[in-house]
């Protein structure tokens, strides 16, 4: 009888491994090929979709789990005024997975550079970074200054809270950590797949289920969240990602790594441009350290985003545009 059963776990799981396998492929192969192209960094390969043309180049860098399809809502309005260049960082979007063990972010600064580096766009850059990506600008700009002209920080995370998290606010970080272990293992074997499609959202059972963890609620919410104001052609490519088991490790290893990524930080002076873009809900310390942010230019502005969430370039769009512009324009 345990033999039996033992078999069919076994047997279950092959085929569960053999049904994400194939889907995968499908979709790298035939339903959501890569739009840009694919640029060896040193045996790794980072994808990249460039459009427009002029200078400067504007280097749009995605939130801690997204990928370039987040720029989707404006990018198209930024190529019709000068070059622009949206990637995925390693194991996001069409990227191949990061190196196993440590992903800092100072292996990640090293990425973009080597990719920048090999596509040779015209500088400066404009460097327009949401959330974590918002740092990683930063951390840019602080390490090649005279290749930037220019950042657009959307909502940039916050050291306040990350740099140095307190007891709680690290035991949900250690947790998250824990939760995108699992959901790799679970994305390996086609659960993800199975628990993302249409009809299983439509029945409200994983909404359910997830209210009696509060990390995997957060998780889900945040997501949700970002789906439904995603433009609708893009949201099949954008769970296809999530399915797989890469872009739950590159999640993972953003996390484990984000109190060290605060400390690559100089909070060096920056002689550029810098509009910061502040959500319309941040806390009094969240809001002192945007404009702290922005002093560090002399040419630094902070805009508040009225009636956005967190998600600036999906609530409000306009504003994000129009800051880019300023920002490009200033460059010249």
């Amino acid at each position: 009888m345990l033999v039996t059963i033992v078999i069919s776990l076994v047997t279950l799981l092959a085929l569960a491994g053999l049904f994400q396998f194939w889907s995968g492929w499908r979709d790298r192969t035939r339903r959501f090929p890569a739009p840009g192209r694919f640029v060896d960094i040193g045996g790794r390969r980072l994808h990249a979709r460039i459009a427009g043309s002029g200078w400067p180049t504007v280097v749009f860098e995605a939130g801690i789990s997204a990928s370039s399809v987040n720029w989707s809502v404006l990018d198209r309005e930024i190529a019709a005024e000068t070059t622009i260049c949206s990637y995925d960082r390693a194991g996001l979007g069409w990227s191949d997975p990061p190196p196993r063990g440590s992903f800092s972010a100072d292996l990640v600064l090293r990425d973009l550079a080597a990719l920048l580096d090999r596509l040779k766009l015209p500088e400066p850059y404009v460097l327009v970074g949401h959330s974590y990506g918002g740092l990683l600008a930063r951390l840019f700009a602080e390490r090649h200054p005279e290749k930037v002209g220019g950042l657009v920080l959307v909502d940039p995370v916050l050291g306040c809270e990350w740099a140095h998290p307190g007891k709680a606010q690290d035991a949900l970080r250690v947790s998250a950590v824990k939760l995108t272990r699992v959901g790799e293992w679970l994305a390996r074997f086609g659960v993800v797949r199975l628990a993302s499609s249409p009809a299983v959202l439509r029945s409200g059972i994983i909404p359910k289920l997830a209210t009696s963890h509060q990390v995997t609620e957060g998780v889900l919410s945040r997501l949700t969240a970002e789906i439904v104001k995603l433009p609708r052609e893009i949201v099949p490519v954008f769970r296809s990602h999530w399915c797989r088991a890469k872009n739950f490790r590159a999640l993972t290893v953003h996390l484990r790594e984000l109190p060290s990524s605060f400390a690559e930080l100089r909070e060096a002076r920056l002689d550029c441009p810098v509009v910061v873009i502040s959500a319309d809900n941040p806390s009094d310390e969240g809001l002192a350290e945007h404009r702290a942010i922005a002093a560090l230019s002399a040419r630094g502005e902070h805009v508040i985003a009225e009636g956005s969430g967190h998600w600036v370039q999906f609530d409000r769009p306009d504003l994000v545009v129009a800051a880019i512009r300023r920002v490009v324009r200033a460059a010249r």
